[in-house]
């Protein structure tokens, strides 16, 4: 895949002190500006359905995405 097409961001952050960069909520908000209308999300560091990722990358990141001018 060329690497136009993917990009790689960091889902989870402990307390306040700074993470893993870039970070996927803040990423996910932006890629509509970017001409992003469709986005597939992978999350390959849990072998099974996680509830915290369900719930930030399933559902707040679908609707951030969704919000800020995303299709599907």
């Amino acid at each position: 895949m060329p690497k136009e097409k993917y990009s790689v961001a960091f889902q989870s952050r402990l307390g306040k002190e700074p993470w893993l960069k870039p970070y996927s909520d803040l990423e996910i908000e932006k890629l509509p500006a970017r001409g992003v209308k469709k986005l597939l999300v992978i999350c390959p560091a849990f072998v099974s359905d996680c509830l915290e990722t369900i719930e930030e990358i399933g559902i707040r990141g679908r609707e951030t995405f969704l919000k800020a001018g995303g299709e599907t």
